[in-house]
């Protein structure tokens, strides 16, 4: 499950009714081929994915309850939704902000004193 697309000779309404399907060997080249400029893109691409399960299966289906587990398991990661660092094909990151910008990121307020 997951690991490719839904055949479309098996499913052809599967294909009517996803505009945009993805699977797991497709993100795994994305990541090869350094396509995804931070962690943001790759947990879209993680998010299209259950989304996708979700919206053609029945809730409580096996595939259901598997998307499901991997929205909860992206979503525990600690940079979910973090724009920086940088997903490489060894499954660590690069830090893509520089030593200014960090120091800008931690130093803006807005106009009530507040951190944004």
């Amino acid at each position: 499950l997951f690991h490719e697309l839904p055949r479309r000779k098996d499913y052809p309404d599967y294909y009517k009714a996803i505009p945009s399907p993805i699977c797991l060997d497709m993100i795994k080249s994305n990541i090869e081929s350094d396509k995804y400029d931070d962690w943001s893109f790759l947990f879209e691409d993680f998010e299209l994915l259950v989304n996708n399960a979700k919206e053609y299966n029945m809730p409580g289906s096996e595939v259901y309850e598997d998307a499901d587990t991997i929205d909860k398991f992206c979503k525990s990661y600690p940079f979910y939704q973090k724009p920086n660092p940088k997903p490489n094909k060894k499954g660590s990151f690069e830090d893509n902000t520089s030593e200014l910008a960090k120091q800008q990121q931690n130093s803006r307020v807005s106009k009530r004193g507040k951190h944004y």
